[in-house]
């Protein structure tokens, strides 16, 4: 949706207008390690549930125990009994997501008990949210590192084609091939905050703030007139106060990664490409697929033992899952209890027998 509406934009198109618009390209949400933070990658999960067992995180969640009793009081959202776990934080934030949108975009009809309050705390649980989860280095090279990389290789090919093209203009005599993808001079990718925070934080540059809506992350290359390697030179700027007028400037924030080198200057803002490429070489994923599931023999050597020991918290952990969405617990109930009585009543099978298989049953 936010890739086609820009695309009107860029090209000016009318809404009602039949024009063929150049196409939009998705993968599927497991597969997508370059833009969505939630594909499939075991270690990443492992990496993170560690960190979120740390005392630090266990002291936050401690003082917000309050916090997040009146949020299960006023929602009806089942939190977990330990206030002081940091597993609050998982309801908490998928709460405080639509109530900090609800009041941003000033929607009709908020709950009295959205109070500034509560909005204050709940843009503080989302700020927190994004920046734990790609607070360390080991974190950002699964997530956010791989688009880095990514992003880097569109800059060094489209570097290494103009230095080809220069030299056949330098040298007509001699037999070249056509240089292809020169006319490629834009390159759009949307995502999610998440995308941005975990992006922003491996090139060293997030601060630490959930990105608004409609917020994105500029990188320029820019060609100097000499055109050697050393003079290609990367322009970094954060567009994200999505409130002030279209023509304000204050909206493009330059930014200066530390794979710069140097310090940031405003009389220079421009980040020499070939530091910024040795820089950041090797701080991210290049086998997303196998770093994500290296750990993957290790975990199929379980014995059919321990497997066995294994499957009744996992059953019991998915039936925990649903006390987090009462509503659907309260449906397999009802439909558990339908088959039960159709049971008894048109197989004539007594009650007291189902109850009984039910009450050995091992999950």
């Amino acid at each position: 949706m936010s890739a086609n509406n820009f695309i009107r934009g860029l090209y000016q198109l009318e809404k009602e207008s039949t024009n063929h618009l150049p196409p939009v390209f998705s993968r599927l949400v497991n597969e997508d390690h370059l833009l969505k933070m939630s594909s499939k990658c075991p270690k990443f999960k492992r990496l993170f549930n560690n960190l979120m067992n740390s005392s630090a995180v266990f002291q936050k969640a401690y003082s917000l125990q309050d916090f997040f009793s009146y949020l299960e009081r006023m929602t009806g959202y089942t939190f977990p009994k330990d206030r002081s776990s940091p597993e609050n934080f998982y309801p908490a934030w998928r709460l405080c997501d639509p109530i900090t949108i609800w009041v941003e975009q000033g929607l009709p009809s908020i709950p009295k008990w959205v109070t500034n309050d509560v909005y204050q705390k709940c843009a503080s649980l989302l700020d927190f949210k994004h920046y734990i989860r790609f607070s360390e280095p080991h974190l950002t090279r699964l997530r956010g590192g791989p688009l880095a990389g990514h992003l880097v290789d569109l800059f060094r090919e489209r570097i290494n084609r103009e230095l080809k093209t220069k030299h056949q203009n330098n040298h007509p005599d001699e037999n070249h091939h056509s240089s292809e993808g020169l006319h490629r001079r834009f390159v759009a990718y949307f995502a999610h905050d998440s995308t941005l925070a975990a992006l922003m934080s491996h090139l060293g540059v997030y601060n630490g703030l959930k990105p608004p809506l409609a917020s994105c992350l500029i990188i320029e290359l820019h060609r100097p007139s000499s055109s050697t390697i050393e003079d290609f030179h990367l322009n970094f700027y954060y567009f994200n106060e999505t409130k002030l007028p279209l023509n304000n400037t204050v909206k493009l924030i330059s930014l200066w990664p530390p794979y710069c080198g140097g310090a940031f200057s405003t009389a220079n803002s421009s980040c020499p490409f070939e530091k910024f490429e040795s820089s950041i070489y090797g701080t991210f994923a290049t086998d997303i697929s196998r770093e994500c599931y290296e750990d993957a023999d290790q975990m199929s050597t379980v014995t059919t033992t321990a497997t066995t020991r294994l499957t009744k918290p996992r059953v019991m952990g998915m039936f925990e899952s649903y006390c987090y969405y009462p509503q659907l617990l309260t449906l397999v109930l009802f439909q558990t209890a339908v088959v039960c009585y159709l049971i008894v009543r048109f197989l004539r099978i007594p009650m007291m027998y189902i109850v009984n298989s039910l009450r050995y049953l091992r999950l």
